[in-house]
């Protein structure tokens, strides 16, 4: 028998023993994946400023913040165990990419882990981030992912040297993706004012005028989870419910005063009330001329459903005798005779000029010139509470809005007519009564809508929009000449940039991590050198099979 023929009877031993293990080391292993809807947080840029996350794309090792190698990873916490040490701590060291975890159900937090929230989701707004920064809810599977990953993590911290690599080595791990390109602005992207008029008895350019300003955006740190129940959910269902009831006064002629009403549902607000100066560039001019007569004070409502507090907050308090000054007193006197255990005072506060962003919607109008506040609960500016995804629809108190409602009502009907306040421990004839009153089912409604759907200005940019269309045809209901104006940012120096891919689809697989490769490479090239040196000596190989076992001693011809 030639050694051809031995060779040709292992012919197929030996491609079978060379390439199935071959195939057996190049295969890294994967035990399944999951997709998971994530909500990426903020990105937009105001006043020259950047803020929130600058990327979205991600491809990284999962692990928790126990690691030690984080720029190479994707950093996963739990929203629970989250504070603003923490936060600092991890993006601190610099990771390639952070996940947090939220509750299925945000009532599940305590008052005390959401006042912690509430700073951590301030430092994520006031900050510009690198990395890609998402958020994920806590479903089975999600928390299955997380409680492996952190055993892998807390077991890998205990072990020696040695033990962490070959551990490495052996245990699978979970790889994140987000595909996608990188986020870019929203070229000419679009807000939309909504705007209504009753006009008064007489000659309108004549006539005074009182308007009401909501804005109807919100803002949390992931745009897709700003539901602004109470910010500013609450201030655009007071403003649709009085524009529902004082419709009616000017429909009757005995009951249709002299006096114009304007009402503005107001575009961005967030971004330092941009949709009211966009109105006031188009339409200050003439107000501003005819301010000492024609427009009496524009009244911004902003937060209004919690507590049994309401402030009236003004950059100039009005003069003894003035249109402001009586409306603060029929706003008290209203207060004191339909809502005793409400509590309303005036706050001053001057314009800061330096300040990159207003406290209040009303300095919009302060600086113009014309006589404005602002109608909140919140004793000060800025408060936190004011942008987060925990103001959700459980947070706003429906009976407190509809108190406060009927407060503002009446105190504007008085206003109107010049009606006499109560002397104390008398009252006077109520005017939202009967079928003029405040309907709690109508202002239960509107939160119930706005706060199911997020309203952040990236969301916002198409006139069509369900929020858009919805709160024009419920203008259009009771108001005359109701129009839609859209504006955009100057092209050339925009004051505000939206950017997009708010939401994604993360990829989480379950494979072997990087250094597995490393060592199946190792593996690989050592399995080919013996290979290798196995096929070139094999006549030695073959003498040495012949000298140590008779079952090779075959002659060879």
């Amino acid at each position: 028998m030639e050694l051809n023929d031995v060779m040709e009877a292992f012919r197929f031993p030996w491609l079978f023993f060379v390439c199935v293990p071959l195939l057996l080391l190049m295969a890294s292993p994967a035990r399944g994946s999951h997709e998971i809807p994530v909500f990426r947080l903020q990105q937009f840029d105001l006043s020259g400023s950047s803020y929130g996350s600058r990327a979205s794309a991600l491809s990284l090792e999962a692990t928790t913040q126990l690691s030690s190698t984080p720029s190479r990873q994707c950093l996963i916490v739990r929203l629970k165990q989250l504070t603003l040490e923490i936060a600092k701590d991890l993006l601190g060291k610099g990771p390639g990419g952070l996940l947090i975890l939220m509750p299925e159900t945000l009532e599940e937090i305590t008052s005390d882990q959401r006042t912690i929230l509430h700073h951590v989701e301030q430092y994520l707004l006031s900050e510009s981030f690198a990395m890609p920064v998402y958020f994920a809810v806590e479903t089975e599977e999600v928390v299955e992912m997380y409680e492996a990953i952190e055993h892998s993590t807390a077991s890998a911290a205990t072990r020696s040297a040695t033990e962490a690599l070959l551990a490495a080595i052996l245990s699978t791990g979970y790889q994140l993706e987000v595909a996608g390109s990188a986020s870019t602005p929203l070229s000419g992207a679009q807000q939309h004012n909504i705007e209504g008029r009753l006009q008064g008895v007489g000659v309108e350019e004549q006539l005074p005028t009182v308007m009401l300003v909501a804005h109807y955006d919100a803002m949390a740190a992931a745009p897709e989870l700003s539901f602004g129940a109470d910010s500013n959910g609450s201030g655009v269902a007071m403003l649709l419910e009085l524009s529902r009831l004082l419709s009616k006064l000017y429909r009757s002629r005995s009951t249709h005063p002299r006096l114009n009403l304007v009402l503005l549902l107001s575009a961005a607000g967030k971004l330092n009330y941009a949709g009211s100066r966009h109105w006031l560039d188009e339409n200050g001019d003439s107000l501003e001329t005819a301010a000492s007569q024609g427009v009496q004070f524009v009244l911004c409502l902003d937060s209004l459903a919690q507590g049994d507090t309401v402030s009236l907050h003004v950059s100039k308090p009005p003069k003894p005798g003035s249109s402001g000054q009586k409306f603060y007193e029929a706003l008290r006197a209203s207060a004191a005779e339909f809502a005793p255990e409400l509590n309303v005072s005036m706050v001053h506060k001057k314009i800061n000029l330096g300040d990159r962003s207003l406290a209040w919607e009303h300095e919009q109008f302060s600086m113009r010139r014309l006589p404005a506040f602002t109608l909140s609960h919140y004793e000060e500016a800025g408060q936190l509470e004011q942008r987060t995804l925990l103001d959700t629809r459980p947070a706003v108190d429906d009976s407190r809005l509809a108190r406060n409602t009927r407060v503002v009502g009446e105190a504007l009907a008085r206003f109107m007519f010049e009606l006499p306040f109560a002397a104390e421990g008398t009252s006077t004839s109520a005017v939202l009564t009967e079928e003029m009153a405040v309907s709690e089912e109508a202002l239960a409604g509107w939160l119930s809508f706005l706060a199911s759907v997020p309203r952040p200005a990236q969301l916002m940019t198409e006139a069509s929009n369900p929020v858009v269309t919805s709160l024009k045809a419920a203008l259009q209901r009771d108001v005359h000449d109701v129009r839609v104006s859209s504006f955009s940012a100057d092209r050339r120096e925009p004051d505000w940039v939206l950017f997009g891919a708010t939401r994604a689809t993360l990829a989480a697989h379950r494979v072997k991590p990087a250094v597995f490769d490393l060592a199946a490479t190792a593996a690989i090239v050592a399995y080919l050198a013996v290979v290798y040196l196995a096929v070139t000596n094999f006549h030695q190989l073959y003498a040495l099979a012949q000298r140590i076992s008779p079952v090779f001693k075959v002659r060879v011809e």
